[in-house]
């Protein structure tokens, strides 16, 4: 456990033996990377697109350290900054976000028109051996040559499917632990949200605040569901940190609006153990939450953009994951209003102010009456990853 922003949280520490340093220097056999989420006793919080770590698997991962000469760091940029080694049967090495799906993984690389497969089909993935040459050069001073991207056979070893959300920032219904606000039971309180501080650099000259203000209206708007959101001006249960430069799990400095990258992360903190609801086991009460909206700089960050991104992250403080990784079991949502919605992982051209179907379908599921509960859904087709407005900016998870 640790205290942040006057809140307890969750923190989960995973530790690593070095295999090669490709920049910089780690001193000891072993180090930390710490991450927020996980579970502490009777605890437990979460935050969409946190990166998992498997025993005795082999990593990329951009580094940024937490404390000078200790073994303990942070990740550069939260998912984007981790990739698994994973080999096929013919025993070559790939290197892929395993958080992401193949799909975003190559739009976030900037491959989103290169080797676009037709759905269920395989992509050629990153080849390790040239990715790992590559930093050898970038961490000697050199050009970062261009990749070598291979088609895999069958391939072997940790999962790189993004982790399901939908429904739940939790995970898809079974296994996983879930998170929603107990206010029909009065496990949790009515919530106020609140902006921490102003965000610089927005066009046309806002200060963001009015932007915090209308996630928390539109979501506590929602017809035929009970959300207890407020926007507030003062102390708040749901806080959104605004202009945040750097943050010890998610991100190592600001960003320049015209490169791609985190642009906001978001949750609740940690919650008690709260049993079952509509018959779905392992759910956590949320009492208070956190969102850090990040510093951009360069004077083009749209505004629009912005506002979009603090009502994603406030969905995620809700309990909501993402649209376009997964789905929940309860889902009937169609594959066109799951690419259209506010929870999909990157921000949309059209840069919606209002939940959309299949955020509202979600939100009606978890804080009111719902839908009847569909079979549950082994396969479903995922739209391509949705097309960013310009300049370049993802938020994730």
């Amino acid at each position: 456990m640790a205290r942040e922003d006057g809140q307890d949280v969750v923190v989960t520490a995973t530790r690593f033996e070095p295999l090669e340093v490709f920049k910089g220097t780690i001193s000891s056999d072993t180090f930390s990377v710490e991450l927020a989420g996980g579970v502490s006793g009777d605890l437990s919080s979460w935050v969409a697109g946190t990166p998992s770590f498997a025993p005795d698997s082999e990593v990329i991962l951009f580094l940024s350290p937490l404390d000078s000469g200790a073994d303990r760091f942070g990740l550069t940029e939260f998912g984007l900054s981790k990739f698994d080694v994973v080999a096929d049967r013919d025993g070559r090495r790939f290197a892929t976000r395993s958080v992401f799906s193949p799909e975003e993984d190559d739009f976030l690389a900037g491959r989103g028109g290169v080797a676009a497969a037709r759905a269920g089909t395989r992509r050629p993935l990153r080849d390790a051996e040239s990715f790992e040459s590559a930093l050898r050069s970038a961490g000697s001073g050199g050009e970062f040559p261009p990749l070598v991207y291979k088609l895999p056979e069958e391939e072997t070893g940790p999962p790189r499917a993004a982790a399901p959300d939908w429904v739940n920032i939790g995970g898809t219904e079974g296994n996983n632990k879930l998170y929603r606000w107990f206010w029909d039971t009065g496990r949790s309180p009515a919530a106020r949200v609140s902006a921490a501080g102003t965000q610089s650099g927005l066009t046309d000259g806002p200060d963001g605040v009015a932007s915090v203000q209308n996630a928390a209206v539109q979501w506590s708007g929602v017809a035929g569901a009970a959300v207890l959101y407020s926007p507030s001006s003062g102390p708040a249960q749901v806080v959104v940190n605004l202009d945040v430069a750097s943050h010890s799990s998610y991100w190592s400095e600001p960003i320049s609006c015209t490169s791609g990258g985190i642009i906001g992360m978001g949750g609740p903190n940690a919650g008690s153990s709260a049993g079952s609801f509509k018959g779905d086991g392992n759910y956590y009460a949320v009492t208070s939450g956190n969102i850090w909206m990040r510093k951009v700089t360069g004077g083009c960050y749209p505004w629009q953009t912005f506002r979009t991104a603090v009502l994603h992250e406030v969905g995620h403080t809700l309990g909501l994951g993402h649209s376009d990784q997964a789905a929940s079991i309860h889902s009937t949502t169609a594959p066109a209003e799951l690419a259209s919605a506010v929870m999909v992982s990157a921000v949309l051209p059209s840069a919606p102010s209002t939940p959309q179907a299949d955020d509202i379908q979600a939100i009606r599921w978890l804080y009111g009456a719902g839908a009847s509960p569909a079979p549950p859904i082994t396969a479903r087709p995922q739209p391509a990853p949705p097309s960013p407005s310009s300049p370049r900016l993802t938020r994730k998870l």
